[in-house]
């Protein structure tokens, strides 16, 4: 999941980065079908929030992710934009992404393989537990220096 989580570019969309990999205007040319997650990141009692993320795996000459600005996540809204990484797609064909984009015309498509074993809300999940508890870590290594 962490692997996936770098090369979708979830934490410099979500928290920001700096130096700040991420683009703000759209990605050029057919970015081929549009794929989700949604994920759920744990943020303490009894609260979690809920970032989407488009993730465009076929597009040329690797894929492209894109993470709307303003979400709420814990205290402060997501950062957004675009990110690529050529490793996007090797990584969502080796858990169940076809090698090919789909033939359909259809433009968003939830049912690929890994999207819809139902693991990936677990393993996010678990994966944005220990993020959460990284990010806090790191606001309360701050406050206590300051």
């Amino acid at each position: 999941m962490m692997n996936l989580a770098e090369v979708a570019g979830f934490f410099p969309a979500a928290f920001g980065q700096t130096p700040d990999p991420m683009t703000y205007a759209r990605a050029k040319g057919d970015l081929g079908p549009q794929y989700s997650i949604d994920y759920v990141v744990p943020g303490g009692n009894d609260v979690s929030f809920k970032i989407h993320q488009d993730l465009y795996p076929y597009a040329k000459p690797g894929g492209w992710t894109y993470m709307p600005k303003g979400q709420p996540i814990f205290d402060m809204t997501t950062h957004g934009g675009w990110f690529t990484d050529a490793r996007l797609k090797g990584i969502l064909v080796a858990h169940g992404l076809p090698k090919a984009p789909p033939t359909t015309s259809s433009k968003t498509s939830s049912s690929a393989g890994f999207f819809s074993t139902g693991k990936i809300g677990l393993l996010v999940l678990v994966l944005f537990g220990i993020g959460a508890a990284a990010v806090l870590t790191r606001r309360h290594l701050r406050s206590s220096t300051t």
